[in-house]
């Protein structure tokens, strides 16, 4: 195995972890200040949420695109859009269910991620990769919404 399969760029390590920075952020927010920001940073986390979902769904059809992927482009195309709506109907939807809904979905992407390097579509590297991010992303989300559910009497 090539050092490339198994060491992702650090280029993709260092903007995917500074992409957890704003939800670490907004995260601390919503579970520990007492201010009226505390509203704003849920909303932000389920925005948020709802972007990098659509990003890894674009990441997804990217992977599919790529010359040497695989027959089975089809359900590839469509596993990519999957992301997208889910973000879309959660946006829709707004409230503390949504922002589960997101964290269960980046755990989800997950199993994706694995089937897309074990079928060889996507680089050894990237389950290395997404599984860090993607896990933060879904307990931090979780834990918002946790929050926002207890606060709002949701529970």
């Amino acid at each position: 195995m090539s050092e490339q399969t198994i060491k992702a760029p650090m280029s993709a390590w260092a903007l995917g972890l500074a992409g957890l920075a704003p939800a670490i952020v907004f995260t601390a927010v919503a579970l520990f200040a007492d201010t009226p920001l505390w509203p704003h940073a849920w909303r932000f986390m389920l925005c948020y949420g709802a972007v990098i979902l659509s990003f890894i769904g674009g990441a997804w059809w990217g992977l599919a695109s790529a010359p040497g992927a695989s027959g089975g482009r089809i359900s590839l195309y469509v596993l990519a859009i999957v992301p997208a709506v889910v973000a879309a109907v959660c946006l829709i939807i707004g409230d503390w269910r949504a922002l589960s809904a997101v964290s269960l979905a980046f755990f989800a992407a997950l199993g994706v991620d694995a089937r897309l390097v074990a079928s060889g579509v996507a680089p050894g590297w990237w389950i290395r990769l997404r599984l860090p991010l993607s896990a933060t992303m879904g307990l931090l989300h979780a834990a918002v919404a946790w929050t926002w559910a207890t606060r709002a009497g949701g529970l």
